[in-house]
């Protein structure tokens, strides 16, 4: 999977499997600025697979290689492209990187959960959990990862130490997605739990057939998640209901494609999602009927939006922008 194309003010920021991270003009597609950020000689692949962090002078990046010290985060200044600090992160970091206040937060290959100076990128604190899904999210002042140990961590976003700690019944797989006083989060046994963000109590749980992976999406009233296989392969897109207790609809990939991505936008009424055939597919939230559709050449990576158009990159390195019909929720 790749990273989401993302859009602040009149700028799109992509990162490729060359090493390169761009910035573009989301209008026209015209490139503002591109930094080569693999280490200087060095002829490794570098890859971004995790959404960056952007602030209002910086873009912050994880990247990782195929070197055992290839990886590692970038601080890029949002106007030129220029590289302002970075973190060595052993094989490094293909998740999102988040923040809260003036520190960043990022998931190591080396099983690492860190906390970054957003300004300087010195490193606060280092907490060890090998981090599941696209990475931590924060809530209330704390941290929150699913773990490969099956267990989910609330730390303390300023000093690290854990606030509370809960454990499942197998190794996380999705990431954690935080709303309101709720967690939600899926586990390598299909199950699929809502927990109680203050202190880790499961409110309710529903197993599915498959494996929840990706970025759960909450919705209004519905949470929206991507089932798998055992080999990762996401087949099914499922909307459920908030307490966990009713399917709503489910629509699987077309054959013989799988959905493509792990973060799922919203476009009015609709949540769209792309195959590895190329294709971009509108369901409708309220009932998972088909609303609109359109071709792109490629696999699709990832889908982002600005508010007025939706942006598809593609593992063929082409980033597609255009307007689909909307319909207000």
């Amino acid at each position: 999977m790749g990273h989401t194309p993302a859009v602040v003010g009149d700028q799109l920021f992509s990162g490729s499997c060359n090493g390169m991270f761009h910035a573009l003009d989301r209008l026209t597609g015209q490139v503002r600025w591109e930094t080569d950020l693999r280490p200087k000689g060095d002829t490794s692949m570098y890859a971004f697979h995790g959404d960056p962090l952007i602030t209002e002078k910086l873009v912050i990046v994880g990247a990782n290689g195929f070197d055992a010290a290839a990886g590692g985060i970038y601080a890029l200044d949002r106007l030129t492209g220029s590289i302002l600090w970075t973190y060595p992160a052993g094989r490094g970091v293909d998740s999102a990187v988040v923040g809260l206040g003036r520190n960043a937060y990022a998931a190591t290959h080396e099983g690492k959960l860190i906390c970054l100076d957003v300004d300087s990128g010195h490193l606060r604190w280092s907490f060890p959990v090998d981090v599941a899904g696209g990475g931590p999210t924060v809530i209330d002042g704390r941290v929150i990862a699913g773990s490969l140990d099956g267990n989910v961590y609330a730390l303390d976003g300023r000093t690290g130490k854990v606030v509370w700690r809960k454990a499942l019944d197998a190794a996380i797989t999705t990431s954690v997605t935080a709303h309101g006083s709720d967690l939600y989060l899926g586990t390598l046994t299909g199950w699929i739990y809502r927990l109680r963000a203050k202190d880790g109590a499961v409110v309710s749980s529903l197993q599915m057939d498959s494996v929840p992976c990706g970025m759960p999406l909450r919705v209004k009233e519905s949470l929206l998640v991507f089932l798998a296989d055992m080999q990762a392969n996401y087949h099914s897109l499922v909307c459920l209901d908030l307490s966990l207790k009713l399917e709503r609809w489910r629509q699987k990939a077309p054959r013989p494609s799988n959905w493509a991505q792990s973060r799922i936008p919203v476009w009015g009424d609709c949540v769209v999602v792309g195959t590895s055939a190329g294709e971009v597919i509108a369901f409708s939230l309220r009932d998972g009927s088909q609303s609109w559709q359109q071709a792109l050449k490629g696999h699709v990576r990832s889908i982002g939006d600005s508010g007025d158009a939706i942006y598809v990159s593609t593992t063929e390195g082409i980033i597609y922008a255009f307007i689909p019909p909307r319909k207000e929720m």
